[in-house]
């Protein structure tokens, strides 16, 4: 999977967000959708990170689940 895949494995993909990023809120997961644009979105607001940063954690916690 690839951050673009988000959005087509959303159920599997979900339910690590709360144990990655848990500065993100139950509606900032609503929000979400499955979109990953907001994802990254969302991480850089909560974490006062860069998109790169937020990528770059997006992509490592997808390897983690594709292992």
């Amino acid at each position: 999977m690839n951050i673009e895949e988000i959005n087509l494995h959303w159920t599997e993909f979900s339910p690590y967000i709360s144990s990655k990023w848990p500065r993100l809120t139950g509606l900032d997961r609503e929000t979400i959708q499955g979109k990953p644009e907001r994802l990254m979105d969302l991480i850089q607001v909560r974490y006062n990170i860069n998109r790169a940063e937020a990528e770059r954690s997006i992509q490592a916690l997808i390897e983690q689940i594709d292992r």
